[in-house]
């Protein structure tokens, strides 16, 4: 069953990138938009803690964030709808 989905998703994905290119040129901006969102929530949600971590384990850091904790909570909190 895989080696059949494996040979056939490609050749539909072509298939279908031939007759209808705008159509899949459009799904595919409107995705990657939509997982670049998803990935940088990945990255911010542990971001919080691990900070309160460091500073609070005495951590010398080398660079500072930005409005640190509010802005990282503010922008968590803005995409958690979308």
């Amino acid at each position: 069953l895989a080696k059949m989905l494996s040979t056939c998703a490609p050749v539909l994905a072509v298939s279908t990138n031939y007759e209808a290119p705008a159509a899949v040129f459009d799904f595919l901006f409107a995705s990657s938009a939509a997982i670049v969102l998803l990935v940088y929530l990945m990255l911010s949600m542990p971001l919080p803690p691990l900070l309160h971590l460091a500073i609070a384990a005495g951590v010398s850091l080398h660079f500072l964030i930005w409005f640190f904790p509010g802005l990282v909570k503010n922008i968590i909190l803005s995409t958690k709808p979308l």
